[in-house]
C-alpha cells in the first residue's frame, strides 16, 4: 500500500471520527460515564477511588470506594491522560486518545488484510469498512475500551503471527515476543475477559513447540525445543510489566490478585442481582435452587442474544458470506485459525459463564477485539466473488471490482449513518443521547433548591452517570423491597433517594404510590422521578 494511500485513509478516518465525536457531547450510557468519572477523579485526586457505588459485589465500606473492582481501568487511565494533555477536564480531552485509536484503526486493519491474503487493490476496503463500523461507530470514539481493544488485538495478530520476527531465532524474536506480552497485558488492563487472550498467546507458544518439536526430531535438534520456555518467559514478563501494579494494588485493597466482585457474577439467577445487596446471596446453593431447567434456558437466551450480536453487529449482517468465505479460503492460515478459536473462547465465556452479562453487552465489548480480523478477511471474500464471476460470468474483473467495491462501501456507510442517527441524533428528547444527563442536572437544580447538602449521599439508578452531571456522591439504588432499600441506605449513611422509571421490581408500587408509602418521605416529584428522603430512626 502506498504512503499516500494510508495518509488518505487516516485523515478520512480522523474526520469521520471527529464528526462522530461532534454528536455526542456527553458518554450516553454507564460504562463511558463510569470510566469518564474515574478519569476526573485520577486527575483530580491521583488516586485510584470513585466517590459512588454502582454495585454491592465486593461488599463495600462506604465511601470513597477503591475504584475498578469490576471494570479494568485502561479506558479510565486513557481518557485521564487525554485531560492531562489539553490540561483540561472536557469530554473532548478526555477523548482524545480514544479517537487518535479509531483513526489508526484503518490502516492497521488493511495491514492485516494483506497479510490475512487479501489483494492490495481490495484490502483498503476492510479499512474503509473498520469507519464505517455499523454499530460500533456509536461507541467507537467515546471513553470506553473499545477503539483500544480493536487497536491491541489487531497490532497483537500483526505481530504474533509476523513470520520476518517469529521465524530466525535471536534479539528480534525476542522483543518480538516481549512487545506480544505488552500488547497481551494492555488488553487485559481494558477488560478482565483480557486474560482469555493471554492463554491464548500461550496456545500459540504451546503450538510452535509441539510444530518444532517434530522438526526439531527430524533434524536431531532437540535442544532447540526448549527455547520455547524462555520465550515464554519473556512473553510473561511483557504482560507483567503493564500489569505488576494492577495485580499489586489488588492485594493491596482486597488480598487477592484479582477483584473479589466480578467472579460472583457466576451465580446471577436475573441480571438484576447484579445490585443486589449483600452481595452473599450469590453463591453456588442460591444458584443451584433456581433449578437446572432456568439454568439452562439462561445460557440458552443468551446463546440466541449474542448470535443476534454476531449476525448484526459483528457481521453487519451483509458482511456474513463474504467473511465466512473469505476465512474459508485462508482457513489454513494461521491467524484464522487462531481467531476462530479465541472466538468460540469469548462466545462460549459470555453465553455459558457470564450469561447475563454476555447477553447485556459483555460479548458486544469482548467481539470488539476480533473485529478488525472480520474486516479484513472480507475483501478475500469478495475478491473470490469477483473470481467466480470473472469466470462464470464472465464479468470484467476491474469493473467489477469497481462496482462492488463502490457498492458495499455505500451500505457500510449507510448503515452507520441510519443506526448513529437512530440512537445518537434521535429526534425524540426523552430518547436522546444526552436525555439522561440532562435529568440528572434537573434533579440537581431540584436538591439544590430542597438545600439537600452537596456532601449527602443520594441513592439513584445511575450512581457514575449521576456524579458526573451532579459532583454529588451516590450509591446504587439495591435489587429488592422498600425493606432492603432502608437497610442499604442506614448502611451507606444515604439521605436521599432519587427513583426513576427504570426501578427494581420491588419498588415498583413505592414508585407508582409514592405518597401512600408511610415509611419513605415524599419530598419532591419532577417529571418521572420521585425525590425521598430517607427517615431518621
Amino acid at each position: 500500500m502506498r504512503l499516500s494511500t494510508g495518509l488518505l485513509i487516516t485523515g478520512f478516518s480522523l474526520a469521520m471520527m471527529l464528526v462522530f465525536a461532534c454528536f455526542q457531547s456527553v458518554p450516553g450510557y454507564m460504562d463511558a460515564e463510569y470510566y469518564l468519572s474515574n478519569a476526573i477523579q485520577l486527575v483530580d485526586n491521583e488516586k485510584l477511588t470513585e466517590p459512588f457505588l454502582w454495585n454491592y459485589l465486593d461488599n463495600p465500606a462506604g465511601l470513597p470506594h477503591p475504584a475498578f473492582s469490576y471494570w479494568m481501568p485502561l479506558p479510565s487511565i486513557m481518557s485521564a491522560a487525554g485531560m492531562l494533555l489539553f490540561g483540561s477536564e472536557k469530554f473532548f480531552a478526555a477523548r482524545f486518545f480514544a479517537i487518535l485509536a479509531a483513526s489508526i484503526l484503518p490502516l492497521l486493519v488493511i495491514r492485516l488484510s494483506i497479510k490475512t491474503g487479501a489483494d492490495p487493490s481490495v484490502a483498503w476496503i476492510a479499512g474503509i469498512l473498520a469507519i464505517f463500523s455499523g454499530y460500533y461507530s456509536i461507541f467507537i470514539t467515546l471513553t470506553d475500551s473499545f477503539p483500544f481493544l480493536m487497536v491491541l488485538g489487531c497490532s497483537f495478530l500483526l505481530i504474533i503471527f509476523n513470520e520476518d520476527i517469529f521465524e530466525t531465532p535471536g534479539l528480534k524474536r525476542d522483543l518480538g515476543y516481549l512487545l506480544s506480552g505488552i500488547l497481551l497485558g494492555l488488553m487485559h488492563l481494558s477488560r478482565a475477559d483480557g486474560l482469555l487472550w493471554l492463554m491464548g498467546g500461550t496456545g500459540i507458544l504451546i503450538w510452535r513447540f509441539w510444530r518444532d518439536y517434530h522438526r526439531a526430531l527430524s533434524s536431531k535438534k532437540v535442544k532447540r525445543i526448549f527455547q520455547y520456555f524462555g520465550y515464554l518467559l519473556i512473553m510473561l514478563v511483557g504482560y507483567g510489566v503493564v500489569t505488576y501494579w494492577w495485580y499489586g494494588r489488588n492485594l493491596s485493597e482486597w488480598g487477592t490478585l484479582l477483584p473479589p466482585g466480578g467472579s460472583l457474577t457466576i451465580w446471577l439467577t436475573s441480571y438484576n442481582q447484579t445490585f443486589s445487596y449483600p452481595a452473599d446471596s450469590l453463591n453456588s446453593a442460591t444458584w443451584l435452587a433456581s433449578g437446572w431447567k432456568e439454568i439452562i434456558a439462561v445460557r440458552l437466551n443468551a446463546i440466541v442474544q449474542n448470535l443476534k450480536t454476531f449476525f448484526g453487529v459483528q457481521m453487519q449482517i451483509f458482511l456474513l458470506p463474504f467473511i465466512l468465505i473469505g476465512a474459508w479460503k485462508q482457513r489454513k492460515e494461521p491467524q484464522i485459525i487462531f481467531g476462530f478459536i479465541m472466538w468460540l473462547a469469548i462466545f462460549g465465556v459470555m453465553s455459558i459463564v457470564f450469561p447475563f452479562a454476555g447477553a447485556r453487552g459483555g460479548f458486544f465489548h469482548s467481539g470488539a477485539a476480533l473485529q478488525p480480523l472480520f474486516w479484513s478477511v472480507f475483501p478475500v471474500g469478495l475478491t473470490s466473488l469477483i473470481q467466480w464471476g470473472v469466470k462464470k460470468r464472465r464479468w470484467h474483473p476491474k469493473t467489477s471490482r469497481n462496482v462492488f467495491s463502490f457498492g458495499f462501501i455505500c451500505i457500510a456507510a449507510m448503515m452507520t449513518v441510519v443506526l448513529f442517527f437512530g440512537r445518537v441524533i434521535s429526534p425524540s428528547e426523552q430518547n436522546s443521547w444526552n436525555s439522561s444527563n440532562a435529568q440528572y442536572r434537573k434533579v440537581d437544580k431540584m436538591l439544590e433548591k430542597l438545600d439537600v447538602p452537596n456532601d449527602a449521599i443520594i441513592m439513584v439508578n445511575d450512581p457514575p452517570g449521576f456524579y458526573l452531571a451532579t459532583g454529588r456522591k451516590s450509591i446504587v439504588i439495591p435489587n429488592g423491597d422498600v425493606e432492603n432499600l432502608l437497610s442499604v441506605a442506614k448502611k451507606f449513611n444515604a439521605k436521599y433517594v432519587v427513583l426513576e422509571s427504570n426501578h427494581p421490581d420491588g419498588l415498583d408500587g413505592l414508585y407508582k404510590s409514592p405518597e401512600q408509602i408511610s415509611c419513605m418521605q415524599l419530598i419532591q416529584t419532577t417529571g418521572n422521578v420521585h425525590i425521598f428522603r430517607v427517615p431518621v430512626e
